[in-house]
């Protein structure tokens, strides 16, 4: 019995739902989503992509897209870019998966230069969230 609650419950099993999304974006076709899936043991595949299309109705266009590959690069290219900046400005971060860290001197300044590459890219300034960490490694 599989411990999958369905999309229609109150919560949903977020890494499930996170798979299915991603495999449909991912893959160039519906066919090849359920192939894929079903392959991985998600033996419900069919009804479970139907349910993601229709409670996701509004991302329908990059569904079967491979747009991920586009926006993998994108946040790439950026976050390449901010690097590039800091280090003109003497700035040494070290980028972890989403994030980057930096010494707390230079906190305001790199949040500068993300702001800077992201409203040039895009138009607009991104929210950005951070964390300053004190010596023993807690928040402040």
């Amino acid at each position: 019995m599989s411990a999958f609650v369905p999309l229609d419950e109150p919560w949903v099993n977020i890494f499930r739902l996170s798979g299915i999304m991603s495999n449909s974006i991912n893959t160039k076709n519906k066919k090849s989503a359920i192939y894929t899936l079903i392959k991985e043991g998600v033996k419900e595949s069919p009804n479970l992509i139907e349910k993601v299309e229709m409670k996701h109705s509004r991302l329908r266009n990059y569904f079967y897209s491979r747009i991920s590959n586009y926006l993998m690069r994108k946040e790439s290219d950026i976050a390449t870019e901010i690097l590039m900046t800091a280090i003109k400005k003497g700035i040494i971060a070290l980028p972890i998966h989403d994030s980057f860290i930096v010494k707390q001197v230079y906190h305001s300044a790199f949040k500068e230069i993300m702001c800077d590459v992201y409203s040039k890219q895009y138009g607009y300034s991104p929210r950005i969230t951070s964390s300053i960490l004190m010596k023993n490694g807690e928040c402040k």
